[in-house]
């Protein structure tokens, strides 16, 4: 009598996502570029992962984005355009420079533990600067965030709330490169607290200014060590 052979059960098939109109398609699939680029890195975020992550064909990212330098580009940007964003209302509010400078640095240690792939996608854009064109895109969003940081160091220069021997370029690039630092500290699982504490610290002597101890506000309350990624 002949035996019988075991089949395997087949496995089960993957999710589908529902469906969704053009622009909430692609903002999907952009998220989770975003964080398939955190884990992963950006050589590693290849089309069929995000498509694995969003639950789509490979198909339907081509759709979005026609290659994978489409697809870094868009989370480079995004990235970069969200701090924008946050810097330009906290500078839009009536204060004096230092407390512009104050609340940004809050206000980026709140951002990185409400949106935890940031840092590591901050940190992955080294990778990224061995693509030539890729780099002028990174040093263009840079360039950008230095000249507002930059205008506001000015303006207190101006008002006197800077001391008038302080580069205001220089000051900027300084201030700006401590993104690199918070990142790690982030990663490495500091609480926001002490990551503003560390910004805070960055650019008191830099500016010359004083600038006194206070909670951070928006973010949750850490013991010593925050949860690493």
């Amino acid at each position: 009598m002949p035996r019988s052979r075991s089949v395997a059960p087949a496995s089960p098939p993957r999710p589908r996502a529902a469906r969704l109109e053009p622009d909430l398609r692609r903002e999907q699939i952009l998220q989770c570029a975003m964080r398939v680029t955190a884990r992963v890195g950006a050589q590693a975020a290849t089309a069929a992962a995000v498509a694995h992550e969003a639950h789509v064909s490979e198909t339907t990212v081509f759709k979005y984005f026609p290659d994978k330098r489409s697809l870094t580009l868009a989370v480079i940007e995004t990235l970069s355009a969200n701090f924008r964003s946050v810097f330009d209302r906290i500078a839009a509010r009536r204060q004096s420079a230092v407390d512009v400078l104050v609340d940004y640095a809050v206000a980026f240690a709140a951002e990185l533990e409400r949106r935890p792939e940031y840092a590591r996608l901050l940190l992955n854009q080294g990778a990224v600067l061995l693509d030539a064109s890729l780099r002028q895109v990174i040093e263009d969003n840079l360039t950008q965030m230095v000249r507002r940081i930059e205008k506001i160091i000015r303006r207190g220069i101006t008002d006197g709330t800077i001391q008038r021997n302080v580069d205001p370029e220089m000051a900027a690039w300084i201030y700006v490169g401590a993104y690199t630092a918070v990142a790690q500290a982030k990663i490495f699982g500091r609480p926001p607290e002490w990551m503003f504490r560390m910004m805070i610290t960055s650019f008191q002597g830099l500016l010359r200014v004083s600038i006194p101890s206070a909670p951070v506000p928006g973010t949750r309350s850490s013991p010593r060590r925050g949860a690493p990624l």
